[in-house]
């Protein structure tokens, strides 16, 4: 019998942790104005600088965000620390000055937010932080996960759920020592030489990522009036009702688990479990399939915000603005860097159409067998 992903049960065990979501509140997101990236990975300007290609495009994006009056938030893998020693992390700072100058002012402001990711790590340390991103940006704190809570009419209408994403994962979590070791001692002298960009931009923004799926199809749906925003795959993902793919590839979904679910009819427990996953799907799958003269898109419960260390000129991120969410891309051309809409949907419905969602305690049992979609 297979096992859920350990990813579920960490995020699960992350969520329903009172403690971490009490400290990790910033402002109600239907009303304000943010952006979110993710994945930049500065490095010290070498062959093994993922960034250096993008920082136009970033720098010149997050002026225009400072100056609309957005709330930056960075999702993780901001510094790659992975790469660059601890002796040579301030070198990161200099090297990159335009960049940390326009975050410097707006965390003065109170406008910028951290989590960490696996290849900035050490700043889950309080005293590593106070060390090194203090005299950058004085008392910041990084979190594990943000929540923008939305409310309406002073009625509280659900919550964007913000984190990396490299939770659970094998290489990334749980033997992120010997990736680490492996990144440090090889990749980073290889990727140094030979000027190597590990990250390719395709203008695709499904669930075609085995981790992003394992996410959204585990996870997140098992979460009502809940979106989950991570970054980590450095794939811009905003999956919507789109003719016949999307629906095909849930309908495949739902019979996976119909199969799972008569497997399991000797274990109980199991069944149980997998039934109410099932009726989950069954249930988001309804609430597409609606009268064609009052259509509801099926909207995702998961967004990636891509990166900002594409092997070209380019970043993305997920803005959460004037009642929607959008995925948008900055292209850095010709001395010019524009912005490019990729895909929209409103915050409110989309919440809405998440449906229902299951208690603290399903997934706090490895055994249940949920397998992503083809």
């Amino acid at each position: 019998m297979a096992h859920v992903s350990s990813t579920a049960v960490k995020l699960s065990k992350m969520y329903n942790d009172p403690a971490l979501q009490s400290a990790a509140v910033v402002a109600d997101a239907a009303r304000g104005r943010f952006i979110l990236f993710s994945d930049l990975h500065r490095g010290q300007g070498d062959g093994a600088d993922d960034y250096v290609l993008c920082e136009d495009a970033y720098v010149a994006a997050l002026k225009r965000y400072a100056d609309d009056g957005y709330t930056l938030i960075h999702l993780g893998d901001v510094e790659e620390l992975w790469e660059v020693p601890e002796r040579s992390w301030k070198r990161i700072f200099e090297v990159h000055a335009r960049s940390y100058d326009v975050e410097r002012a707006l965390h003065a402001e109170g406008r910028y937010h951290r989590v960490f990711g696996n290849h900035d790590l050490p700043w889950t340390d309080a005293a590593t932080v106070a060390k090194h991103l203090h005299p950058v940006f004085p008392g910041i704190a990084v979190h594990e996960v943000l929540t923008l809570p939305v409310v309406e009419d002073g009625v509280a209408q659900g919550r964007l759920y913000l984190f990396h994403g490299h939770q659970g994962e094998l290489f990334s979590d749980e033997l992120r020592s010997l990736a680490r070791f492996f990144v440090f001692s090889l990749w980073a002298s290889i990727q140094n030489v030979l000027a190597i960009r590990s990250t390719h931009y395709t203008p695709m923004f499904d669930l075609e990522n085995d981790r992003d799926r394992s996410i959204y199809f585990d996870w997140a749906v098992t979460h009502g009036n809940f979106i989950a925003v991570s970054g980590h795959t450095h794939r811009p993902v905003c999956e919507q009702w789109d003719g016949v793919a999307h629906p095909q590839r849930i309908a495949r979904h739902i019979a996976k688990l119909e199969r799972r679910l008569r497997v399991a009819r000797g274990d109980a427990q199991l069944a149980s479990q997998i039934r109410v996953h099932l009726n989950l799907w069954k249930d988001r799958f309804a609430r597409a399939l609606v009268d064609d003269r009052a259509p509801q898109r099926f909207q995702p419960a998961f967004l990636n915000t891509g990166c900002c260390c594409f092997d070209e000129p380019i970043v993305s991120g997920i803005e959460i603005a004037d009642g929607e969410i959008r995925l948008v891309r900055w292209i850095h051309a010709a001395g010019e860097t524009t912005r490019e809409v990729l895909r929209t949907m409103p915050l409110l419905s989309s919440l809405a159409a998440t449906g229902r969602s299951v208690g603290p305690g399903f997934w706090t049992s490895r055994r249940l067998n949920v397998v992503i979609a083809d």
